[in-house]
């Protein structure tokens, strides 16, 4: 098979129709330029070039072969070109799986920021309503970095963004606003909107509530983490959320546990050395986990 810098030598001598020219435009010597010539000769079976009184001049199947050479020379170029960009995280298309939470509080800053500075990189969001599934999705390659928090299990390569507080949300006339934080006993005496089985936070909260001794009673169940704060404003009881599952403008009271409690928030990926997801990651490190404000109703 012919390489591809006898077909770059191939088609500067065609168009120059001058070994010293096409030397110098390949910035090569005129006898490194020769013997690319003649091992493509003997590679293809064929003269491609002769030497005339006019100068170098193409065969008939020169000729005939001289228009495919020039797309494969045209194709590598764009294909440095493209490696080129993609190595510095330019371009590309990008897999995100998060937690449902990660989408309201972080990400938005994210890729905010991320849009300025690489507009030409496509990212595809998917959310998950537990890190195992996250897990899951970056096994079967479906997406390519994942943000949540910690996994049953997982030995790829992980990278800690934060911690990450979780809160209780409640209306403005609920009895746990005018308090100025909220303990489980506290917690466990009132109506509380829970999520459904399979979701990340069930077992973190029947856990909270089991190391107190306490039981918990389900106003209502929700598969989407965002959905819980809003139905807490709402009146219907009190939700367990991760402060950035928080709306901008949320019209509820916030109040923090006692003591606080929170978990980490991870970003999990299988490629080690890809230019997009290390600068996606590098993004999330430096936007950080949502804080707490120092006033603790909203």
């Amino acid at each position: 098979m012919p390489s591809l810098r006898g077909l770059q030598c191939f088609v500067a001598v065609a168009e120059t129709r001058n070994v010293t020219a096409a030397a110098k435009r390949l910035g090569i010597t005129q006898p490194a330029l020769s013997h690319q010539l003649t091992a493509l000769h003997e590679e293809v079976g064929l003269v491609l070039l002769e030497r005339t009184r006019q100068g170098m001049t193409l065969t008939t199947a020169g000729r005939a072969l001289l228009p495919v050479a020039v797309q494969a020379v045209v194709a590598e170029d764009r294909f440095a070109t493209q490696a080129g960009r993609l190595a510095r995280a330019e371009t590309g298309q990008l897999r995100v799986g998060c937690a449902q939470s990660v989408t309201t509080g972080l990400l938005p800053t994210v890729l905010q920021r991320w849009r300025s500075h690489r507009p030409e990189v496509d990212v595809y969001l998917t959310e998950y309503d537990s890190a195992d599934r996250i897990v899951a999705a970056l096994e079967r390659n479906t997406i390519d970095v994942g943000v949540c928090p910690a996994a049953t299990a997982w030995d790829g390569v992980t990278t800690e963004i934060g911690w990450e507080e979780i809160v209780v949300a409640v209306a403005k006339n609920d009895p746990l606003a005018s308090l100025p934080d909220v303990d489980v006993d506290q917690l466990s005496k009132r109506p509380l909107v829970l999520y459904s089985q399979s979701h990340g936070l069930t077992p973190w909260i029947d856990t909270l509530l089991a190391r107190a001794e306490r039981r918990s009673h389900v106003a209502v169940r929700t598969g989407h983490t965002c959905a819980a704060p809003v139905l807490a404003a709402s009146g219907i009881g009190a939700a367990v959320v991760p402060l950035s599952a928080l709306p901008t403008r949320f019209v509820g009271s916030v109040k923090p546990f006692r003591p606080r409690q929170g978990r980490l928030l991870l970003a999990y990926t299988q490629l080690r050395n890809d230019p997009l997801v290390a600068a996606f990651v590098a993004e999330l490190v430096a936007v950080g986990v949502p804080k707490l404000p120092t006033s603790n109703s909203s």
